[in-house]
């Protein structure tokens, strides 16, 4: 396990936190006359958390960590089940198509937990049981959205 890989997901999720609070202004910025909703928020929290793990959607660059991808490597990457979480998280939020302020407050409150979560193993070690808690959230969020992208191809 590597501290200084959780030290720097503690920072990435304060700086998403504050991206889902700046959304507006961030939007502003991009799209003057765009409209505004969960569904580009949410894409923002795509763009960002692809960026930081060093993926790149329009050329299909995908990192070595995720080259044949084993869950065993999860016990020396927490960082990056902390990382599925938030994304599964949001793509829930997406699937679900929660409103703007419902996906607002969603986002900040997992992302503040997934940051001191990340701050904590980083200090003290993993805990085993929130790794547990954490891997079923996973699990049932990924259920949730296969469940959804069933529908659509219905």
């Amino acid at each position: 396990m590597s501290a200084t890989d959780l030290r720097t997901w503690a920072a990435n999720f304060a700086e998403f936190r504050d991206r889902v609070d700046n959304y507006e202004t961030e939007a502003q910025q991009i799209n003057p006359n765009g409209e505004r909703g969960a569904g580009q928020m949410i894409a923002f929290q795509l763009a960002a958390t692809f960026d930081k793990l060093g993926i790149d959607l329009l050329r299909g660059v995908r990192p070595a960590w995720m080259q044949n991808f084993d869950t065993s490597a999860l016990d020396t990457q927490p960082h990056v089940l902390l990382a599925m979480r938030h994304f599964l998280g949001f793509t829930a939020l997406q699937a679900d198509g929660a409103s703007l302020e419902d996906a607002r407050t969603a986002l900040r409150d997992q992302l503040t937990r997934l940051q001191d979560t990340a701050a904590n193993w980083a200090a003290n070690g993993v805990d085993a049981a929130e790794k547990e808690q954490i891997t079923d959230e996973i699990r049932d969020l990924a259920a949730r959205v296969q469940t959804a992208a069933d529908a659509l191809n219905r």
